[in-house]
């Protein structure tokens, strides 16, 4: 609940800004639309994470502590979510199952990254940073004729092979102290905010003459670091905004819930799952 909060009250707003409402029934029509679209204004990451929270709970049956009995009953919620999304979210997708079959595994190789302490394991064998490097190259530049066989590369396994590099080079800094760790790490506790009221900001900024003066400069160099350089002015822009949301008890009580599903009681039941 503390992730749909936020959903509903910044993506109905954000929603509303998209289209007219000049009656009652626009603005009934806006948040219904907001509700069933699979992306939901791209609000649908809370959404998603809600419910990777909620399938935790099956793995209470899981009492021997098994962790093969874990990866079946992975794969079966995995199943669940893409054949949910299958029969019965082809048009309307409230419950965003077509990216929880999609982002799933990602998500509970990490879940299964803490409880198993994998991280550690990668760290130590080398070679899988060379294995990872040269899958995402191979996937990147290789085009499958089966069309299923494309899809799983795009969506599991090239997304698995940059993964595994960027979790393998952020390990190798895991004890570095540098300006940038310090502001990733303070990014990293403001995510929240940022994914909320990043949309506002983007919202004023006139992105397709931006993408086109981008494509038509001949300059790739110049295009990254103008895009960059918006990306963190929208960045810090969020969390300023996100600060003084945060100042008003009751913005934290009824828009982000953290009264009423504290963060840590939240962190401590899924805690609880995991192990």
């Amino acid at each position: 609940m503390a992730l749909l909060l936020p959903m509903m009250v910044f993506g109905g707003i954000f929603s509303l800004t998209l289209g007219p409402t000049e009656d009652f029934a626009d603005f009934c029509m806006s948040i219904v639309s907001f509700v069933n679209a699979p992306a939901k204004n791209g609000y649908w990451y809370l959404m998603t994470l809600a419910m990777f929270y909620l399938s935790m709970q099956f793995f209470r049956l899981n009492r021997c502590g098994s962790a093969i009995v874990d990866v079946i009953l992975a794969v079966a919620t995995w199943a669940v979510f893409l054949a949910g999304w299958k029969f019965s979210a082809q048009r309307i997708d409230p419950f965003c199952l077509l990216n929880c079959g999609n982002f799933y595994p990602f998500f509970i190789l990490g879940v299964f990254s803490t409880k198993y302490e994998l991280l550690p394991k990668l760290e130590e064998r080398n070679w899988l940073l060379t294995v990872g490097m040269a899958g995402f190259l191979f996937f990147f530049l290789y085009t499958f004729p089966i069309h299923a066989m494309q899809s799983v590369v795009r969506h599991i396994l090239l997304p698995f092979c940059a993964l595994l590099v960027v979790v393998y080079l952020f390990l190798r800094r895991k004890n570095d102290t540098s300006f940038v760790e310090r502001q990733l790490e303070y990014i990293g506790r403001n995510t929240l905010d940022i994914y909320v009221l990043h949309y506002f900001f983007v919202a004023n900024i006139n992105i397709e003459a931006a993408g086109r003066w981008m494509g038509e400069s001949g300059n790739g160099f110049l295009a990254f670091v103008a895009a960059a350089a918006l990306s963190v002015a929208v960045t810090y822009l969020s969390i300023a905004a996100g600060r003084m949301l945060h100042a008003s008890h009751a913005v934290n009580r009824f828009v982000y819930g953290r009264d009423i599903f504290g963060k840590e009681k939240e962190q401590q039941t899924v805690s609880k799952l995991v192990n």
